[in-house]
């Protein structure tokens, strides 16, 4: 399938079986935008789009854990950064390895069961629980 748009023909995915959160919901068109590219196939620029999204999230994931900071000293930067990658890792294996469910040949990730942020928020609350720090506030004025 194609879109003629400004003159030009632009090639569009053609469609393909997709699950939502529930159920089947029939096929999901998609359009890829590209410019001064011959692809071999509409696969493989899903399959390249799939894995360039995968990389985003990444990122993105990175930054909900990184360690923030005001030092200019790389280092320790660096240092914060290694800790958040590895903060991502350790959800990525916990998916795979103990909150997958296991089917025949293959395991079912299910996300909704650990959240990164949620992980995040139970590992503050260890180190908070550890290192003795308490939400609470000292008043003069007793109601």
């Amino acid at each position: 399938m194609s879109v003629h748009l400004f003159g030009q023909e632009w090639g569009t995915d053609t469609g393909f079986p997709y699950r939502g959160q529930w159920r089947w919901h029939g096929k999901q068109h998609l359009i890829y935008a590209f410019w001064g590219l011959q692809p071999p196939s509409f696969d493989w620029v899903r399959e390249t789009y799939r894995q360039r999204f995968a990389i985003e999230t990444t990122y993105r994931q990175l930054h909900q854990a990184r360690i923030r900071t005001s030092t200019r000293d790389p280092a320790l930067r660096l240092l914060y950064v290694g800790i958040a990658l590895i903060l991502r890792n350790v959800w990525v294996w916990l998916h795979q390895m103990v909150l997958a469910r296991p089917r025949r040949g293959s395991r079912e990730i299910r996300l909704d069961l650990l959240r990164f942020r949620r992980m995040l928020l139970w590992l503050t609350h260890v180190v908070e629980g550890t290192l003795g720090i308490r939400d609470s506030v000292t008043v003069e004025l007793q109601l």
